[in-house]
């Protein structure tokens, strides 16, 4: 249950190994006294959040992890179990639901200061944070299509659309931003020049 030390320096230096009692005896000769030593689980005595310098666009999700470092050393997942804050809700918000703890929901552009907060006993915290950025919708995925169907006959022309999807589902005809190339040159080419964008 517990250790303690008769080398110089540390003499009467007690270390708890396991969770238990122990009777630690201090004697002279014939003379002596004890005490009874309870151990008790690690505690944590620092926290690290993860990812952390976390960012995320608007119509995402990002899961925070708050791992321990506890009192005997080792590291512990703390997700869970901390409760979660956001400085500013009305940039981010951050769940503490069991399904979903640390996730990180985005309201609006801007930086919230999220914490990780455990509690060992009453009156007794460990805490950390992370300052959460929120960026600007971002693409997702670009589908290209036309009016008709992608068959056209030599010697003719066919408009091509390109439509972005973004983070937040919403959707733009971003024809004339992508840039336009041809597996095939010798079979079919597509125009990046002005005017004829997509062709």
């Amino acid at each position: 249950t517990a250790s303690v030390s008769n080398a110089p320096g540390s003499k009467g230096l007690a270390k708890g190994l396991v969770a238990g009692t122990s009777v630690i005896k201090a004697a002279i000769g014939s003379i002596n006294d004890t005490a009874t030593l309870k151990v008790t689980s690690a505690i944590p005595t620092s926290i690290a959040i993860t990812p952390p310098t976390p960012s995320l666009a608007l119509g995402t999700k990002l899961n925070l992890v708050a791992t321990a470092t506890m009192s005997d050393q080792s590291k512990q997942d703390v997700t869970g179990t901390v409760t979660w804050s956001s400085a500013t809700t009305t940039i981010a918000t951050v769940s503490n639901a069991a399904a979903t703890a640390g996730q990180v929901s985005p309201v609006a552009k801007g930086t919230s200061v999220v914490t990780a907060t455990y509690t060992i006993a009453a009156g007794q915290t460990v805490s950390a944070t992370v300052t959460v950025t929120v960026t600007d919708v971002a693409l997702k995925s670009i589908a290209v299509s036309a009016a008709t169907s992608l068959t056209i006959e030599k010697g003719t022309t066919l408009q091509l659309v390109a439509t972005g999807t973004y983070t937040d589902d919403s959707t733009k005809d971003i024809t004339k931003e992508v840039t336009w190339s041809s597996g095939k040159a010798a079979v079919a080419t597509v125009s990046n020049v002005a005017g004829s964008i997509g062709l």
